[in-house]
């Protein structure tokens, strides 16, 4: 929420979820936030684990029909609190690109990431591999059996299932897919 980004830059909250409401609702802990004005993270996916934090991070200019630049970055945990990882830009070096990368979700071991790409070409999701939950990821690909406008993937623990949402006409639904 932006609810006090003019304020603190802050975006990305947590709170307790009960009853249908959102209670003791605060920054996430740690040093997250970006320092320039215009910039702001996005969207946010949290590991399994909770010990390593997704972000895009977008530069948005006011009345922009979308964001200028939205790229993925990765924090982690460290004493009670998030930090961008020093090697952060390394990890998504074949992931982010002159593109909008955003909608970030991490697979239950870490070493699957699926995240939208908006293009030219149009709104894909994409999934990006790695061999260990510390290295870097592989090139990415385009989920292929997800056409048409796709975006905002979330995995199931176990892999098997992805929701995502799909703009049909001028309304977007939220779809389930399964791995084959």
């Amino acid at each position: 929420t932006l609810r006090e980004y003019g304020r603190t830059m802050n975006s990305i909250y947590t709170g307790d979820f009960a009853g249908g409401r959102v209670s003791n609702l605060n920054p996430v802990p740690g040093d997250i936030s970006p320092k320039t004005p215009g910039t702001v993270n996005m969207d946010a996916c949290v590991s399994p684990d909770g010990q390593t934090l997704y972000i895009s991070r977008a530069v948005i200019f006011p009345g922009a029909p979308a964001p200028a630049k939205s790229d993925l970055i990765v924090a982690r945990l460290q004493a009670g609190a998030f930090a961008i990882d020093p090697d952060s830009a390394a990890i998504m070096k074949n992931v982010n690109t002159g593109t909008l990368e955003y909608a970030p979700a991490i697979s239950a071991d870490g070493r699957e990431l699926f995240f939208t790409r908006a293009s030219q070409s149009g709104v894909r999701i994409m999934v990006a591999r790695r061999t260990s939950g510390v290295s870097p990821f592989d090139e990415p690909s385009v989920l292929k059996a997800l056409s048409g406008f796709v975006e905002a993937p979330t995995i199931s623990l176990d892999g098997k299932e992805m929701f995502y949402h799909k703009k049909a006409g001028e309304k977007f639904a939220i779809y389930r897919a399964e791995r084959q």
